[in-house]
C-alpha cells in the first residue's frame, strides 16, 4: 500500500453497498448496476463462494474511491470479474496497483488467473504481460495466466519468452476450451 491509499476489502455486501453511497458518477452507477447486481444474481456474497471487491481509497480511507476490484477464486482459479478505475484516476497505475494486489491476495488458493476483458482493456493488460486467447462468443478477450509466483511482475515476465502450450498442461487447456463452448 502506498501511503497516500487505503485497500478496502469487501467480503460482505453490507461494507461494498457502504462503499458504493460514498461514490458518485458513473463509478457508482457500475457498481450498483453492474457489480452488485451481478454478485447478487449469483449468490457470490456466500461465505462459501469466497467473492470480494478491493477498493482503493484516497486519503488513507477517507476520500475518494479511486480504483476497485471485483473478483473470486473458484476451484484453483483466480477469475477477475471486473476492474475499474475512477475517471480522475486513470493512467496513474491504480489498475495494476490493485492486479497485482488481488494476485497476492489469492496466490496461495490459487493457481491461475482467469478473466475476460472488453477489447478496449486488451491492450492495458498486453502492456502488463498478461496473454491474450480469444474472444468468445460475446466477443469478450479472455486471458488465462498461470500464476507460477507470488510477484505477479516477475511471473509474467518469466513466462513473457515461453509459448503459451508450453506453459499448460492438457487439463489447463482442456478447461480453457469449456470456455469457448
Amino acid at each position: 500500500m502506498d501511503k497516500d491509499h487505503q485497500y478496502v476489502l469487501c467480503s460482505t455486501r453490507t461494507v461494498f453497498t457502504g462503499l458504493i453511497e460514498r461514490m458518485s458518477g458513473w463509478e457508482k452507477d457500475y457498481c450498483q448496476n453492474d457489480i452488485l447486481d451481478y454478485w447478487d444474481k449469483n449468490s457470490w456474497w456466500d461465505y462459501e463462494q469466497g467473492a470480494y471487491v478491493t477498493m482503493k481509497i484516497s486519503d488513507l480511507g477517507k476520500g475518494d474511491v479511486v480504483a476497485g476490484c471485483a473478483y473470486n477464486v473458484i476451484g484453483d482459479n483466480l477469475h477477475i470479474k471486473r476492474l475499474f478505475t475512477s475517471t480522475d484516476y486513470r493512467k496513474q497505475g491504480h489498475a495494476k496497483d490493485l492486479l497485482e494486489h488481488t494476485w497476492r491476495h489469492s496466490f496461495s488458493l490459487a493457481r491461475f488467473l482467469r478473466m475476460y476483458c472488453d477489447k478496449d482493456a486488451i491492450p492495458f493488460y498486453e502492456k502488463l504481460g498478461f496473454r491474450f486467447i480469444d474472444y468468445n462468443k460475446h466477443n469478450y478477450g479472455y486471458v488465462f495466466q498461470p500464476m507460477l509466483f507470488r510477484d505477479m511482475d516477475f511471473t509474467l515476465n518469466h513466462c513473457k519468452p515461453y509459448k503459451m502450450e508450453n506453459l499448460l498442461d492438457e487439463q489447463d487447456r482442456t478447461f480453457i476450451k469449456y470456455d469457448f463452448i
